[in-house]
């Protein structure tokens, strides 16, 4: 059986059963920091802020300096998270900057952290293999070209 202490601030409108808490504790050792919040708001209706300290309590991770919540709203926040799972980084950037009006470094660095505190993997955006893929095809055009 566990017992999880949730402070007062952080009170839950569904409560979570040991089988639930369970589940949030397995995929946070998976690394899925960021499925596990998710976890935690399926099960609860929480906000995505709430379900993030939730897990960081599990885990015993210290929050960041300064809250989401203070930089943008929880459907942004959400919306970016989006992006960046599906490994549009510059478009998570833009997003933030558009609608926060902040600037270029700090809506960079703002996503950075993110990344960091969901423990978000970067999808490198190699070009390179579709590139190599059409020389092929071109020097293969010119080869059966002089060939006939």
């Amino acid at each position: 059986m566990f017992c999880v202490i949730v402070p007062e601030d952080l009170a839950i409108d569904t409560p979570l059963t040991d089988a639930q808490i369970s589940k949030i504790r397995k995929q946070l050792s998976e690394g899925g920091k960021l499925d596990a919040c998710k976890l935690h708001q399926n099960f609860t209706g929480s906000s995505l802020l709430e379900a993030k300290q939730f897990v960081e309590s599990l885990s015993s991770v210290e929050p960041g300096e300064s809250d989401i919540a203070e930089d943008c709203d929880e459907a942004l926040v959400g919306q970016i998270l989006d992006l960046l799972e599906s490994g549009c980084k510059l478009d998570a950037v833009r997003l933030y900057r558009d609608r926060t009006g902040r600037s270029l470094m700090e809506s960079k660095n703002f996503i950075e952290k993110l990344i960091s505190e969901f423990e978000i993997l970067e999808k490198s955006k190699s070009q390179s293999g579709c590139v190599g893929i059409i020389l092929i095809f071109v020097v293969l055009g010119f080869i059966v070209q002089s060939m006939l």
